[in-house]
């Protein structure tokens, strides 16, 4: 590990990696739903966990791999892009905190974010590369054997359940893995946050509800005001912020 101490990123980083990972996020969203969801019926997908990962990825890259890279992440420098994802982080976590909400009520909201970086025991890593990652994303080098892949396997999806509180008990899949592994970036996001404007169970019903297939289903369906929601239309869809 790195004995560098966390930068401090001037606030004007922020607004061009916001611009960027937003510009990210529609190309990756866009992507995947070109799919039409044949891989899953139902998709979550964190695209800053991703831009975030391939931020730090980027510092160990050289030539046309990393223009590529910085291509796909906005066209932003390398140090403009550290910048600006530390400072997201922090914005992040400094939503951690007890909330006051309109009707006088308090919530709490816990918000968390870790980096860790997972590299083959016995390679020699750049310092310059360890530096970037301790200055700019309070990482350091994780050493795992490769050769022993269930058990790095084990030891990073234990290291991502701690961090998301047992949400996701198992990042890695059986085979993702292999001998010719050498890095693996993980980055773990978690958010616990009550609605602004909760929904009553007691006004949650089964109703009808008409799949992608044209075929309709019975599921369990929340009801209750919102107020204030930002909305958009589509001859297609409806959707709403909550």
């Amino acid at each position: 590990m790195s004995a560098v101490a966390p930068a401090t990123p001037p606030a004007s980083a922020q607004e061009p990696v916001v611009r960027a990972v937003t510009k990210f996020t529609e190309a990756v969203t866009a992507a995947l739903l070109s799919t039409g969801g044949s891989a899953s019926p139902n998709l979550v997908v964190s695209p800053y966990s991703v831009a975030t990962a391939l931020g730090m990825t980027v510092n160990g890259a050289r030539g046309r791999t990393a223009e590529q890279m910085l291509t796909v992440l906005g066209g932003l420098s390398v140090a403009d892009l550290d910048a600006g994802l530390a400072l997201l982080d922090r914005a992040l976590v400094s939503r951690s905190r007890v909330h006051q909400l309109p009707d006088g009520k308090q919530a709490e909201v816990v918000a968390a974010v870790a980096n860790s970086v997972w590299g083959q025991r016995g390679v020699s890593w750049e310092p310059g590369f360890l530096d970037a990652l301790a200055r700019w994303f309070g990482a350091g080098m994780r050493l795992v054997d490769y050769g022993n892949t269930e058990a790095a396997r084990q030891a990073i999806n234990g290291w991502v359940k701690d961090r998301t509180r047992t949400r996701i008990p198992q990042l890695l899949a059986p085979g993702v893995l292999d001998a010719d592994t050498r890095l693996v970036l993980v980055n773990a996001l978690y958010l616990k946050a009550p609605w602004l404007t909760p929904f009553e169970p007691q006004v949650t019903v089964d109703g009808p509800f008409r799949t992608d297939s044209g075929a309709t289903v019975t599921a369990p369906l929340m009801s209750g005001p919102v107020e204030g929601a930002l909305t958009a239309r589509d001859p297609a869809w409806t959707a709403v912020t909550m």
